[in-house]
């Protein structure tokens, strides 16, 4: 449910991904410029809530943000780099989002990536 209480559908094939700014969510999506905003109780608590749905397509990257492995397009020194969703081509082609520091989520998005299973 987004503002003023409308409802807007998320298609998880077309989900970049996920970033939390305290309770407010945004989900950037392929097919849209802006985001989709909506609150929730926490980005942890969302996508532990919704784990069935997302399934091993997604991965939580760090407290900020959750992302969809199918649309990882490389991980360069300490980020991972995915399409952006601006349909503008005078904007960038791609988001950059970091790894936490000291965290071990960067081992565990390669070792997840080299299986392939998602």
């Amino acid at each position: 449910t987004t503002n003023r209480g409308e409802l807007t559908p998320l298609i998880l094939e077309n989900l970049l991904f996920l970033e939390a700014d305290g309770k407010v969510l945004k989900a950037y999506v392929e097919t849209s410029e802006y985001p989709i905003v909506f609150t929730s109780p926490g980005l942890k608590n969302f996508f532990d809530q919704h784990l069935t749905v997302f399934g091993k397509r997604f991965f939580q990257l760090s407290r900020k943000h959750v992302i969809n492995l199918r649309k990882v397009e490389r991980v360069r020194d300490n980020h991972v780099i995915l399409p952006s969703p601006n349909k503008n081509p005078s904007k960038t082609k791609e988001v950059s989002l970091a790894f936490p520091a000291n965290s071990d989520s960067k081992k565990q998005l390669i070792e997840i990536l080299e299986r392939g299973n998602f």
